[in-house]
């Protein structure tokens, strides 16, 4: 490992195989013996009594410093430097690497992480599901190095921290996967000191689980080992345990940013908030993976309670079939009695009585003809109304179960209930609750009570002839799953919001509402009512008056943004024309479905001309502002257009698939200015230095990685697997 050009040259034994390395070194050439300086921590015995107990509430937060934005994103935790940072994080050889040009040659962190993974072969049954294509790669000869190891590579940058001054890097090594998933499971961690002229890596601990917390300014930090909780600090280059018997299956706890408590739940979905001092409070009983917590501010939390309830489906299907008929058995008619020869005196009084009988006999047959028919129809209506009945009591008996939700919030000294007996509408993909929480404080959601819900129509999942002779599987796939659809709310407009102990009920305030969404600040509803777009602030006590903001609005646009911000209240529709600020966006230029837009400032770019059968196809880049739309570039890579850290929008253009290189510019005043050409993937930091990489080598899938400069471009590093550029909070 280089660090300094002026670093003396000396010479490193490994402690191995015995041969010498160069100072420099950070591995054994000879055998892969780490040979660099580690230092490893004892951690002090769990402090604290367990038995006191404190009455209190949950503060579980969402850990922002430990989410990944995208694969690959490395967050990192501000210093109080106002300089601006270079840095760019690369994986080399299955090395992690630190490139920094204020401090020359990369830097390499951490040993050959990605071969040390985990990987099992499949089952003959797995098989049958192409787990082989899914992991493995057929052209491969080698088939324990999965073909998606870049997807390893980028993930565990998520797991890097490191601060603006770049005085020191946390980093991961030897890290562990899941054989299916490749998602991963731990791993050991280190730190490295970047402010000396030696970089000293220090190890933390092993069997690291889940993501880990910075806190104390980034003095210290908070993480998971099997059921433990450990605080480690930097300056004292030590660690104790501060917390113990917590839920291994699922990251839920939370530490106080001046490292003076930590809540977590337990092993058996229990939550404490254990202070460092030692002192517990039991905090909640029976969250489950189903449950929030959503941390507003400092000791300001609500969460959640979800149960699951039994319902009869019988409850919630409205009986909309045609009426049936009325099952009246018919009567059966008298047959005439039967006449006989030798009962009459002559053959005169035979003949008519015969003829009288035969008249009788065929009127009854008349009647009989009748009755049949009248019977067959009596046992079909009756057959129809059992069978109906049948159906009925099937639903009666059947049930569905639906998560039923109490929300709590607690102000840091109490809890209590905001919202009982609620069904909240659920993310399709993770199954949590779909709650925005509101910059300015609260939740907002699409929520109604569980009582006041309202029905589906038989009719809609039946024949049209109202056959009803289901089979008890045909009622659980048709109206269970009709049933859950009603309550995962997808077509619903009850849109709440949640402020501190109260709950606002938005559609019993502003009437019905269509359509409706958080405005990109937090501090207002914008919502969609009788073709007119209006916004009302939100406030304790919801007393202000809803503004009109434009009229004749059809339809909120709601698109794929490559800015932060998943929509812009700005872009809406009226009757198919396309609008943003209330100007129309000149209709020549677009689709009737708008694939995907982002705005910055009062100019919003938008894409034309997508296939979205082949993603690599280049599409038509447009700009308007105040009405004007003017073509910004054609044949623009799709999902290439980023608004960068230096406040600039880049693009790659005339992408060639075979090469996987294209054009890089960047836009000022929406005017595309060209940077470099040959370019795969490129990583603009906050002060405008542009890293790129070119030169992708399909077998290796590797990439070389350079520096744009001014006069002359800078070639960092050959045969990349990847690289990330870094974020700060």
């Amino acid at each position: 490992m280089k660090c300094k050009e002026k670093r003396e040259k000396k010479m490193k034994v490994c402690t191995n195989c015995k041969k010498e390395l160069p100072d420099d070194a950070v591995f054994c050439d000879n055998c892969g013996t780490r040979v660099e300086a580690v230092k490893e921590i004892v951690a002090k015995k769990e402090k604290g009594n367990h038995g006191l107990f404190r009455k209190g509430i949950l503060i579980l937060g969402v850990i922002v410093v430990m989410a990944g934005v995208v694969l690959g994103v490395v967050h990192f935790v501000g210093g109080n430097t106002d300089e601006e940072c270079n840095t760019l994080l690369l994986s080399h050889d299955n090395e992690l690497m630190f490139v920094n040009p204020k401090i020359g040659e990369p830097i390499t962190l951490g040993r050959k992480y990605v071969e040390s993974l985990y990987y099992q072969e499949p089952t003959e049954e797995e098989y049958e599901y192409d787990y082989d294509d899914l992991f493995y790669d057929e052209d491969e000869e080698d088939q324990s190095k999965p073909h998606n190891q870049s997807k390893v590579v980028a993930d565990s940058w998520k797991y890097v921290t490191t601060y603006k001054d770049e005085k020191r890097i946390i980093y991961p090594d030897k890290i562990i996967c899941n054989a299916e998933s490749s998602d991963i499971a731990s791993y050991s961690l280190y730190y490295c000191k970047l402010d000396g002229d030696d970089t000293e890596s220090i190890k933390i601990d092993s069997d690291v689980s889940w993501q880990y917390q910075v806190i104390d300014h980034g003095n210290k930090i908070v993480y998971q080992v099997a059921t433990d909780l450990y605080m480690y600090d930097f300056e004292k280059e030590d660690k104790e345990q501060i917390a113990g018997q917590v839920c291994e299956y699922y990251m839920f706890w939370h530490a106080a940013e001046d490292g003076s408590y930590v809540d977590y739940i337990s092993e058996k979905g229990d939550v404490y908030r254990k202070y460092i001092d030692g002192e517990i409070e039991e905090i909640a009983t029976g969250l489950s993976e189903k449950d929030n917590v959503y941390e507003i501010a400092e000791n300001e939390v609500y969460y959640t309670i979800t149960e699951d309830k039994s319902l009869s489906i019988a409850d919630y299907v409205e009986d909309d079939l045609p009426q049936l008929a009325e099952a009246v058995e018919p009567e059966y008619p008298t047959e005439p009695d039967p006449i006989y020869a030798d009962n009459y005196e002559n053959d005169a009084e035979w003949e008519k009585a015969s003829k009288k009988a035969e008249k009788e006999y065929k009127k009854w047959e008349k009647e009989k003809k009748a009755y049949d028919e009248a019977y067959a129809a009596y046992e079909e209506a009756a057959t129809a109304q059992e069978e109906r009945k049948e159906f009925w009591d099937k639903l009666r008996n059947k049930t569905v179960y639906v998560p039923v939700t109490t929300v709590y919030y607690y102000d840091g000294k109490q809890s209590q209930k905001v919202a009982e007996n609620v069904i909240i509408r659920r993310d399709e993909d993770e199954g949590k609750m779909d709650c925005e929480e509101c910059p300015n404080g609260g939740l907002a959601a699409i929520m109604y009570d569980f009582n006041a819900t309202g029905k589906i129509k038989a009719s809609d999942y039946l024949e049209e002839n109202g056959d009803v002779s289901l089979s008890d599987e045909d009622i659980e796939s048709t109206f269970e799953d009709a049933i859950r659809e009603l309550f995962n709310l997808e077509e619903s407009t009850n849109y709440c919001w949640i402020y501190r102990e109260k709950c606002y009920d938005l559609t019993s305030i502003l009437g019905t509402i269509e359509d409706g969404r958080l405005n990109s600040s937090g501090d207002q509803f914008v919502y969609l009512q009788d073709e007119e777009l209006k916004e009302v602030a939100l406030t304790d006590g919801m007393q202000q008056k809803p503004v009109t903001y434009d009229k004749g609005v059809t339809e909120l646009e709601y698109v794929e943004n490559v800015s932060e911000e998943e929509t812009d209240d700005r872009i809406y529709w009226k009757d198919g024309d396309l609008y943003f600020n209330k100007e129309m966006v000149e209709s020549d230029h677009y689709d009737d479905d708008l694939k995907m837009a982002y705005v910055d400032g009062d100019t919003l770019y938008y894409y034309t001309d997508v296939d979205e059968e082949n993603e690599n196809r280049g599409v038509m880049l447009y700009a308007c502002k105040n009405g004007q739309t003017k073509q910004v570039a054609s044949d623009v890579k799709i999902y290439s257009v980023k608004k960068e850290a230096d406040g600039h929008i880049y693009y790659l253009k005339d992408y060639d698939d075979e090469d996987q290189e294209g054009s890089l510019y960047c836009l000022e005043e929406s005017k595309p200015d060209l940077v470099v050409d040959n370019v795969r993937e490129y990583y603009v930091s906050e002060n405008g230095s542009i890293y790129y990489t070119k030169n992708y080598d399909f077998e290796n899938y590797t990439s070389d990685l350079y520096l744009h400069g001014k006069k002359k471009d800078i070639k960092i590093q050959s045969g990349i697997e990847g690289a990330a550029l870094p974020q700060w909070k």
